[in-house]
């Protein structure tokens, strides 16, 4: 008895088991709306459309269907709902037009559905899609009265109360290949062939430089946004036609249809493509102007009342199936967008459907929102042309598609006029600030004058941008406002104190002590941040220009190699040879080293050997003019030959000035031959003696002077002598 019962539980045991969910995907294309009902093998189903109802019904009653995030990936144009079959293994789909349904197998488990409009849109067509294997399609049909048995993978194409079988053209046989001479001798054939193979690899290697040199220029296009690749669209079902013999006299041939295309060609250049193809897809969906409802910032909000608007968007976010909402995500973005606010409309766009182009072009603006003009964008560069709204966002893009010097200033103030408050005062900083890189000055104040009738109070970043678009050209109130800003503690307060640096040094300006030390302080609180660079060139800069050099030579030290910093260096020597004191200036010029000395600038390193060499430091001096250069400048020339005549080294002096002309070279010549003892060649030309009095007697030129060579060549002497003993008298004082 036991025995029995156990048997009979082990029979009812398979009926009690749990019906398998098989998943519905769903998907929107071009024409089409697309389901793929991901089933655990391919079985014999029954489909009917009746009206616009789709019923399918699978031999497999145990069957339960998930259709739960279908409608999260497609509208309700085509399909409209799900609605309960009444028994399990069964699929019913109320489509919302007049619609037609192919469906096929696709690899071993999915059954696709395609559903196209109402008619008068193409039918999506099912050759393209691959079979498994590489196998064709069965020569025979296997449809019989809307049933699709089992391994079949031939489309079909369902319309009201009936179905269709397309079946794929019998293939027409090739001709015979000819077949080859056999007369020839062994070495002509073999020689013939040996041609042949050269010939081959010959062509196939032209080919692969015209693939490499055409996968280049459509690279060069792509990132020019020259390029838009575009899905090829579908063909119309293929049409069966009766059987025919294959034609065999030349009328035949001539009235016989051509055959359809059994093999779709490809190469190498196709299979680089389809890789390519994909990268490519974004610079697809941004060269064509995007509708101008996605730019419309206003129509977003329904009134100023931020907390009314949140409270409504949040509400919506969620949809019935506890899970966020695309279409009402992008929504909530764009509020946060219309109130100004960057950072929580990013965030909100993680839900939206990252496909759309709706939500690239609100993810651009929220970006703009957040961190101005330098921020990545997607889309927004290539809608420069479109005109309106597009035109005005493209413009924070230096890669806008807009032409060279061509902007439509009555479209771009109308778009920005019609802009909520707060997206005009988000984004005038960055905007001022590119339109003043335009050279539109014009048109950036009169949208300054726009939203700053409409706000209170400019925003310390308007300001700024305001103050740069004007200009300073020795305006103090310009310097003034910059150093407001500078005090104010807001995040553009480091960019404003650089700003004020750069122009008071411009304008030979004093900066106090006090913004030194403030500059110190930002440098503290701004460590690891973007504006760290900035601001410690800037406090280099101040501390050189306040005259405090120990401190700014050390600074220097810590500051990365770059132009800027190249620029910093310049300036802080400038200054320590100008105007520091003779121990400071010793200091820190006499223990450079040979690398330090190779960063100075050519004016720096001839200014510190010249003082120097005032200095009565000339063997020092010589280390910063280096060795002779074939590239070195006349005036290192004769700053060298100098020093070298200080260091009494006339013969090396001499050949510094060899071929050298003017009046400062003639007289240097003169001294370097009156040291190495060749008094005659001393004497320089009456220009040079008589430019040489004028210069020491602050005489007119018609003085008199001594009219003998002699008497010329004993002043000069005379003078020299004098010159020489000061010179002594220096040397032997300290």
């Amino acid at each position: 008895m036991i025995k029995r019962c156990l048997v009979g539980i082990s029979l009812l045991l398979p009926a009690m088991t749990e019906a398998e969910t098989v998943r519905v995907l769903s998907g929107e294309h071009d024409g089409y709306t697309r389901l793929v009902l991901d089933l655990p093998q391919r079985m014999n189903f029954s489909s009917e459309l009746d009206g616009s109802r789709l019923r399918l019904n699978f031999e497999d009653d145990d069957l339960s269907f998930d259709t739960g995030r279908v409608f999260a990936r497609i509208r309700r144009e085509r399909i409209h709902s799900f609605p309960d079959p009444g028994r399990a293994g069964s699929l019913e789909v109320e489509l919302g037009c007049e619609c037609e349904v192919s469906q096929f197998w696709h690899l071993d488990n999915y059954l696709v559905l395609d559903i196209s409009g109402n008619g008068s849109e193409p039918k999506p067509g099912a050759q393209t899609v691959s079979r498994p294997f590489g196998l064709s399609a069965p020569a025979g049909a296997s449809l019989s009265f809307g049933e699709l048995s089992y391994g079949s993978t031939t489309p079909t194409v369902i319309t009201t109360g009936r179905m269709e079988t397309i079946e794929a053209p019998a293939e027409e046989p090739a001709p015979p290949a000819p077949a080859p001479n056999l007369q020839r001798s062994d070495s002509e054939y073999k020689g013939d062939l040996l041609t042949r193979l050269d010939d081959e690899l010959a062509r196939r290697g032209r080919v692969s430089e015209i693939e490499k040199q055409l996968l280049e220029q459509i690279g060069r296009a792509a990132s020019q946004g020259l390029l838009a690749p575009v899905e090829a669209k579908r063909p119309d079902p293929v049409v069966k036609r009766k059987e025919e013999h294959t034609p065999t006299t030349p009328e035949m041939v001539k009235s016989h249809p051509a055959a359809s295309a059994q093999i779709r060609a490809a190469t190498s250049v196709d299979q680089s493509l389809a890789g390519v193809a994909e990268a490519l897809s974004p610079l697809s969906a941004s060269s064509s102007c995007v509708d101008a409802a996605d730019f419309h910032v206003a129509s977003w909000i329904d009134s100023e009342d931020f907390g009314a608007e949140l409270a409504k968007n949040r509400a919506a976010l969620i949809d019935e199936r506890e899970e966020p909402d695309t279409d009402a995500a992008l929504d909530y973005a764009r509020m946060f967008i219309a109130f100004g606010f960057g950072a929580e409309a990013a965030q909100a766009l993680e839900f939206a459907n990252s496909e759309d182009p709706a939500v690239t072009v609100a993810a651009d603006m929220a970006r703009i929102l957040e961190h101005g003009a330098n921020a990545r964008q997607d889309i927004l560069p290539y809608q420069g042309k479109c005109g309106g709204a597009r035109s005005l966002w493209s413009l924070f893009s230096p890669e806008s598609d807009l032409p060279f010097g061509v902007v439509p200033r009555e479209e771009i103030v109308q778009a920005y006029s019609d802009l909520p408050v707060a997206v005009k005062s988000a984004i005038s900083p960055a905007l001022t600030t590119r339109l003043g890189e335009l050279g539109e000055r014009e048109l950036a104040e009169t949208l300054l004058r726009f939203v700053k009738r409409q706000i209170d109070e400019p925003e310390p970043a308007m300001q700024l941008a305001e103050v740069k678009l004007r200009g300073f050209d020795g305006d103090d109130h310009g310097l003034d406002e910059l150093k407001d800003i500078a005090r104010a503690n807001q995040p553009e307060s480091p960019e404003a104190m650089t700003a004020y640096i750069e122009q008071a040094i411009e304008q030979d300006k004093e900066i106090a002590a006090e913004i030194v030390e403030l500059i110190g302080v930002m440098l503290v609180e701004n460590r690891g941040t973007p504006a760290e660079g900035p601001l410690s060139r800037s406090f280099v800069l101040a501390l050189s220009h306040s005259a405090r050099h120990a401190e700014s030579i050390e600074r220097l030290s810590a500051l990365e190699a770059g132009p800027e910093v190249q620029r910093v260096h310049d300036k802080v020597y400038a200054d320590l040879t100008r105007e520091a004191a003779t121990d400071s200036f010793l200091i820190h010029t006499l223990p450079m080293g040979r690398n330090e000395r190779k960063n100075l600038s050519s004016g720096n390193a001839n200014g510190i050997a010249k003082r120097l060499l005032s200095e009565g430091f000339a063997s020092q001096a010589l280390d910063f003019v280096g060795l002779p250069n074939p590239s070195d400048s006349d005036k290192r020339r004769l700053l060298r030959a100098e020093i070298y005549l200080a260091m009494e080294k006339s013969d090396m002096a001499l050949l510094e000035l060899f071929e050298l002309s003017g009046e400062e070279a003639e007289v240097l010549r003169a001294r370097a031959f009156s040291e190495g003892g060749q008094q005659d060649a001393a004497i320089p030309p009456e220009s040079s003696v008589e430019s040489l009095l004028v210069a020491q007697t602050d005489q007119p030129e018609q003085s008199a002077r001594p009219s003998a060579p002699l008497a010329d060549s004993r002043e000069l002497l005379s003078n020299s002598m004098e010159v020489r003993e000061r010179v002594d008298a220096l040397i032997a004082g300290e």
